[in-house]
Order: structure tokens, then C-alpha cells, then sequence
């Protein structure tokens, strides 16, 4: 009775012909690790999840039931399996192909305009004369939505595109921002308030990727470094990529963008993104982590988990039987408790 008056959710079960949906108890609502058992590691052993294994397969390797699964999930607070559960390399792939959002492009600009999502990025070409007060004109159909803006990485992704859009390095763009008034729509520029680009409409598109393999990070062998990083002789160093030829030096950065102004004041062009948008080689051990790279990477290190120990798993069954058939004071049991 205890056990159905719990919320359900489904769950994806594993046969040798195919997976089967159950609706199953969600435990997690009411049942955690007591805090003793959680801070004593010899509780608990490592796993590292096989490409395209389930927590009930790993159940069943482990503990020779796959009813377990929700220890493997309780053993690492996994409460949504979909999101928080490493997805396979197939299925990796598949999202690559089929997400709309990834199926978009990235745009790595030097100007550092207030973006915002929603806003439209239009292709546009210079102009002059009476017909063209604001010196640049669209070509018809050649422009997409803003998804987001990286401040960080100078990252523009769009993903709704126009009928037309075609986006090349080195093109000329300007944006501009859809805003409801009283009289309909009205779309006035994206201005740049200071440094590069202010008091110009458009801007350059200086790189232009697909939003798998646009820059998602910058590295130096494993460490993560700011995309400002400068590089100086000395390489390699103890920790670093033993092929170094320099290493990490100090950090630029100014809010004003990364256009050639910039450079003569603080010579921001030394700096791993201003070469990377500029289609410059990096220094020998600095490397660019794309999104994709950085998709595969997140989803390796969520294989990595911890597992509560086999021997546990009777004590576990003899507690949890005694926890929802019977009300007891908490600190009677050891290994797990109720959480409400």
C-alpha cells in the first residue's frame, strides 16, 4: 500500500529483444543514504559505465538483479535519468544530426553589442546616398535568429534561419531587434555603446562555424584557460603538454571587443580568441575545444560513477522493508533513512 501511493515515472528497461517502458516507484521522493554511509568510501566502489549501458544493466553486472537500478541511481543522485545518465556515442551522434538548435551556426564577432535573443542577424551589404541613411542594406531573405550570445567567446548561435541565409567568414552583417509599439513592429539596429563597432550599424561576421565545431573552451594540455590567455617562452612546464613550446601568461581582457582599436591599446590580438577568430595558428600546446568535443568529454566523465558495495545490498533490502512497513524513529537504521 506504502508503495502506491508514491509518484511513478517511467522507465526504459533493457531486454535482448528491445527496451520495455514500465512505470515505476519513485523512491528518491523518500529514500536517501544515511550521511555515515555516504562519508565512509569503503561504502561504496567505482564503476565506469560501458558505451550504451543502462542503470539496470549495471544493476544486474553488479548486483545480479537489474531491480537494483535504483540503487545505481541513489548511489549517484541521479534523479533524472534522461539528462543525467551518459548518453551512448549513437546517441551523441543521433542529437548532432537531429537537434535544431545544434543543426544551427556559431558567428565569432570582434564588436560587443548588447545581443540578446531574439534579435535577427541580418547580411547586409554597404551603401550610400539618399536611399540608404543607414549606410548598409539586407540582402532580402539572408538572415537568422539569435539563439544566444557568449560575451566570453565573442559567440553568436543561430539556428531560425531565412530562406537565404548564407553566412561566409569576413561577411558584413548588422543586427537588428523586432520591438512592438503602438503603430506594428519596429526593428532599429543593435548598436555597439562603446569601443568596436560604436557609432557603425553593421559589423563583421570574422568566423563562421557550424555549433558543433565552433569554440566551445580554450586549453593548455588539460587545464582550462580564459579565452583571453596571452602565451610567453618556457614551455613545456611540469603539468602542461610536454610538446609545449610556450606557456600560459597573463590574461587580457576589455569590454570594449577585439577589433584593431583594441589592439593598440592592450594588444589583444596576443590572445588565444583574437587569433582563433582570426584564423591564426595557435601556440604548440594551446588547443581549441570545440562543442562537440566538449559534448563527447561531459558525457565520458558522467560514465565515471561510484556504486554502493555488493555486500551492502542485503542490509539495504532488510532496512528498506522495515522503512515503509513501519514507522520508526530516524537513526534506527544505518545504511539508508527516510527523507520525509
Amino acid at each position: 500500500m506504502y508503495l502506491k501511493n508514491l509518484p511513478k515515472f517511467d522507465y526504459n528497461f533493457n531486454r535482448g529483444d528491445g527496451e520495455v517502458r514500465l512505470q515505476v516507484t519513485d523512491l528518491f521522493r523518500r529514500v536517501a543514504f544515511t550521511e555515515e554511509t555516504r562519508n565512509d568510501m569503503r561504502n561504496f566502489i567505482e564503476y565506469i559505465i560501458e558505451d550504451g549501458e543502462t542503470p539496470d544493466d549495471v544493476a544486474f553486472k553488479i548486483y545480479g538483479d537489474s531491480r537494483w537500478f535504483w540503487v545505481v541511481l541513489l548511489s549517484n543522485n541521479i534523479v533524472n535519468v534522461e539528462k543525467e545518465w551518459p548518453m551512448s556515442q549513437s546517441k551523441v551522434q543521433r542529437r548532432f544530426l537531429s537537434d535544431g538548435y545544434l543543426n544551427g551556426k556559431s558567428i565569432f564577432v570582434e564588436d560587443n553589442r548588447n545581443f540578446k535573443k531574439g534579435d535577427f542577424i541580418v547580411r547586409g551589404d554597404l551603401c550610400s546616398g539618399d536611399d540608404c541613411p543607414d549606410g548598409v542594406t539586407g540582402i532580402e531573405g539572408n538572415y537568422a535568429m539569435i539563439e544566444s550570445f557568449d560575451r566570453e567567446l565573442m559567440r553568436i548561435n543561430v539556428n531560425r534561419e531565412g530562406p537565404n541565409f548564407s553566412l561566409s567568414d569576413g561577411d558584413r552583417v548588422f543586427a537588428v531587434r523586432k520591438i512592438q509599439g503602438q503603430d506594428g513592429f519596429s526593428f532599429p539596429f543593435v548598436q555597439a555603446a562603446t569601443g568596436c563597432g560604436f557609432g557603425s550599424t553593421s559589423f563583421i561576421a570574422k568566423k563562421v562555424t557550424s555549433i558543433p565545431t565552433g569554440a566551445s573552451k580554450f586549453k593548455y594540455g588539460t587545464w582550462n584557460i580564459s579565452p583571453y590567455t596571452t602565451a610567453t617562452g618556457g614551455g613545456p612546464i611540469p603539468g602542461g603538454p610536454p610538446n609545449a613550446t610556450k606557456i600560459p601568461y597573463r590574461t587580457i581582457n576589455s569590454n570594449k571587443g577585439l577589433c584593431s582599436d583594441v589592439v593598440s591599446e592592450v594588444e589583444i590580438d596576443d590572445t588565444m580568441l583574437y587569433k582563433y577568430i582570426n584564423n591564426q595558428t595557435l601556440d604548440t600546446g594551446f588547443i581549441v575545444k570545440t562543442v562537440e568535443d566538449d559534448m563527447y568529454e561531459n558525457e565520458f566523465e558522467k560514465r565515471k560513477i561510484k556504486l554502493v558495495h555488493p555486500r551492502l545490498i542485503g542490509k539495504i533490502y532488510d532496512e528498506f522493508k522495515v522503512l515503509i512497513q513501519s514507522k520508526i524513529a530516524r537513526g534506527t537504521t544505518s545504511i539508508i533513512t527516510l527523507t520525509a
